[in-house]
C-alpha cells in the first residue's frame, strides 16, 4: 500500500483518501510469456459500439489462426481495449524471418507511452541477450512523438529492429509477454522492471531534492499560480526543473539522482518511476478529481507520498483540459508545518488579480467548446449542461457554425 500523509480541504479529502488508499497491486493470471512459432501480427481495426465507445481488434493469432489472449490491450473499462482479432486471409501477411517481442498497443503521447507502452518491454529487459525484434500496433496512422526513438535506444533496441505493423505480418516466432500495468486500475510484479533497467544505465550523481514546474510548458493543463510554488520550494533548497527543456536522458537522471521530488500533478511525475524506491514525493493536486494512476505508480514505487490540494478554482474544471488556479492555501500550509518547510503566511490565499481574471476568461472560452464541454461532462454534468444552454453568447460565429454542422452529422 502506498506510504501516504494528505492534505486538503475537508470537503475533498474522503475522494482523495479513497483513490490514494487504494491497493492497486493485482498478482496476473496469464502466462508469463506465451511463445508462438509462424504466428501473425494483426494491425488495430477500429470498433465503435453502440454507445459510441472505441475499441479494436487485431493483436496476435497462431499458426493455427486462434487469437492468443496475451496480446489482449487491457484498460479499465472497454474504450480503446484490443479484446479480440478478425478474420484474414494468410495469403494477405507479409512474412519477416526473425523472432520479434509483441510490444502491444501503442499510444502515440509521451505520458500514455511512459506508462502503458512499456508495459511489456519487461520480458525483452529480462532477456537483453535474446536482442529481439519487436513489434508494436498503432492505431492512428501518425508520426511517432519526439521521445518515441529516445526510450528505444536507452533501452537497447535497435531503430532497424523495430516493427510499427500496418499491415498484417507474419514472424518466424512471437514472444508475447503479458501486460504488466493496466491504467490507473492495477500493476504486478513485473511493472517497474524497464524503468530500473533504464535507470540503471545512467550515471549516478550527488542526490538533490527537485522541484518539477509546469511554468514553461507550452502545451497541457495551464496552471496559473505555480510561480508561489516555485518560489516556496526554492527557498527550500529544491532545484527547480523545466522537464521541457532536457532531452529524455536528462530528465531520468534527474529522477534517478533526486532525494526528494515535488511538482503539479502530471506526467512530469509519473517520471518517479525512474527514481529509487522509498523516495519522498509530493503531489500538488491541480483539480478536485484524483488521478489514480499517480497513486499507483506511488504504491509500485513503495514511494513516501504527501497529497496537497492546492487548486482554488472557482469553476469545476476537467483535469486534462484546464485551466486551473493554484494557491498556497491551509492545506499546503499544513503541509509546509509538517515537512518544516518555510512559506510566507501573508501568500496563504493570494490569488494574483491577473490570474483570477484569465482563469475566467480561458474557462468560458474552453468550456463553450462542445468536446471539452462533455469532458466535464464526466464529473460535473450539470454544469455542463447548464453552461451549454447560455454558450452561444461566448462562440465565435464562424465555430458556432461548425458545432452545430458537426453535431448535425452525429445525429444522421
Amino acid at each position: 500500500m502506498t506510504k501516504a500523509q494528505i492534505f486538503f480541504d475537508s470537503m475533498t479529502k474522503d475522494i482523495f483518501s479513497n483513490v490514494t488508499g487504494n491497493d492497486y497491486y493485482k498478482k496476473h493470471d496469464f502466462d508469463d510469456c506465451v511463445i508462438a512459432d509462424n504466428a501473425f501480427i494483426l494491425p488495430t481495426k477500429k470498433i465503435v459500439d453502440n454507445d459510441g465507445v472505441i475499441s479494436f481488434e487485431g493483436g496476435v493469432v497462431d499458426a493455427e489462426m486462434k487469437f492468443i489472449q496475451n496480446s489482449q490491450f487491457l484498460r479499465a473499462n472497454k474504450g480503446g481495449c484490443l479484446l479480440k482479432s478478425y478474420e484474414f486471409s494468410q495469403t494477405e501477411a507479409e512474412y519477416i524471418d526473425e523472432e520479434v517481442l509483441y510490444a502491444g498497443v501503442l499510444i502515440n503521447h509521451f505520458g500514455h507511452f511512459l506508462v502503458e507502452g512499456l508495459s511489456r518491454i519487461w520480458y525483452w529487459c529480462e532477456h537483453a541477450d535474446k536482442n529481439l525484434h519487436v513489434a508494436f500496433l498503432m492505431p492512428k496512422n501518425q508520426p511517432l512523438f519526439p521521445q518515441f526513438w529516445e526510450f528505444m535506444d536507452l533501452i537497447g533496441i535497435d531503430k532497424e529492429k523495430v516493427h510499427i505493423i500496418k499491415k498484417i505480418t507474419k514472424f518466424k516466432k512471437v514472444y508475447i509477454p503479458y501486460q504488466s500495468h493496466i491504467l490507473a486500475t492495477s500493476y504486478n510484479e513485473k511493472f517497474t522492471i524497464p524503468y530500473k533497467y533504464i535507470s540503471s544505465k545512467i550515471p549516478a550523481k550527488k542526490k538533490e531534492k527537485y522541484y518539477i514546474s509546469r511554468s514553461k510548458f507550452k502545451g497541457g493543463t495551464l496552471c496559473l499560480g505555480e510561480y508561489l510554488f516555485e518560489n516556496l520550494y526554492k527557498q527550500n533548497g529544491y532545484k527547480i526543473i523545466h522537464p521541457e527543456k532536457l532531452s529524455l536522458k536528462e530528465q531520468i537522471s534527474v529522477m534517478k539522482n533526486a532525494s526528494e521530488l515535488a511538482g503539479i500533478s502530471g506526467t512530469g511525475m509519473h517520471m518517479v518511476l525512474f527514481a529509487d524506491d522509498n523516495i519522498d514525493i509530493t503531489i500538488l493536486e491541480r483539480t478536485d478529481t484524483p488521478v489514480p494512476e499517480q497513486s499507483l505508480i506511488n504504491q509500485a514505487m513503495n514511494a513516501n507520498t504527501y497529497y496537497v490540494g492546492v487548486n482554488t478554482n472557482p469553476f469545476p474544471v476537467d483535469h486534462s483540459v484546464g485551466p486551473t488556479l493554484l494557491t498556497i492555501n491551509e492545506a499546503m500550509a499544513s503541509y509546509c508545518k509538517t515537512k518544516q518547510l518555510k512559506y510566507n503566511k501573508s501568500l496563504v490565499n493570494y490569488v494574483k488579480t491577473s490570474d483570477g481574471k484569465k482563469f475566467v476568461k480561458l474557462w468560458l472560452k474552453y468550456y463553450s467548446q462542445s468536446d471539452n464541454n462533455n469532458a466535464l461532462a464526466v464529473n460535473y454534468p450539470l454544469t455542463a449542461k447548464r453552461f451549454m444552454l447560455i454558450a452561444d453568447a461566448f462562440i465565435p460565429l464562424k465555430k458556432l457554425i461548425k458545432q452545430k454542422i458537426k453535431s448535425y452529422k452525429k445525429r444522421k
